[in-house]
């Protein structure tokens, strides 16, 4: 399943939206053992892509290096960056995908410190692009675009920001709080 927002939807309700101008879907879409999936793009896309693997796997080709997606693993092609991906031909991925632009999305997408990273599985994170995606089958009104593309920023920042949310727990050790909730549920 695929949603392609319209050029002049994009045009009307996003690019100059106060609101959400600064980061906004282009394309979102959901495939589910893709096992036909390839795409190969000279110039790249106009859009940033992020690519979701939730199972099976795939790979992406982009600046002379070859990435596999595997099952809790995301990536982020950067706009106008030749790329090829394509799902494996024995495993093929179940992907979550979304294309974005926006005026900071050039500057979102610069504080990454990797293109690929492992993000593993949260409920709450599939739970989000459902909301986002339905909201946006509902139709292309002035609210839900301005709520699907709220909802946007907490999405990317789930992957962009998570391996330092990762590595700040990790330094900061649990609380006596989490150890004592642990020690009760052992």
């Amino acid at each position: 399943k695929a949603i392609v927002i319209p050029k002049s939807i994009l045009s009307k309700q996003c690019v100059r939206n106060e609101i959400i101008g600064n980061l906004y879907i282009t394309d979102i879409g959901y495939y589910a053992k893709a096992l036909t999936h390839y795409q190969k793009r000279i110039n790249g896309s106009e859009q940033h892509i992020l690519i979701y693997c939730w199972e099976g796997k795939g790979n992406i080709e982009m600046e002379d290096t070859i990435f596999q997606l595997e099952a809790g693993n995301f990536i982020i092609i950067p706009r106008k960056t030749a790329h090829t991906y394509y799902a494996d031909a024995v495993l093929p991925w179940t992907i979550y995908w979304i294309h974005f632009l926006g005026t900071g999305s050039d500057l979102l997408v610069k504080q990454l410190s990797n293109y690929k990273a492992y993000i593993g599985f949260a409920e709450e994170r599939k739970t989000l692009f459902n909301t986002i995606y339905s909201r946006l089958e509902r139709g292309f009104s002035r609210e839900n675009m301005i709520y699907a593309n709220l909802c946007l920023h907490q999405y990317l920042a789930d992957f962009i920001y998570a391996d330092k949310q990762l590595i700040n727990e990790a330094k900061q050790g649990k609380d006596k709080v989490e150890e004592a909730i642990d020690f009760m549920r052992s």
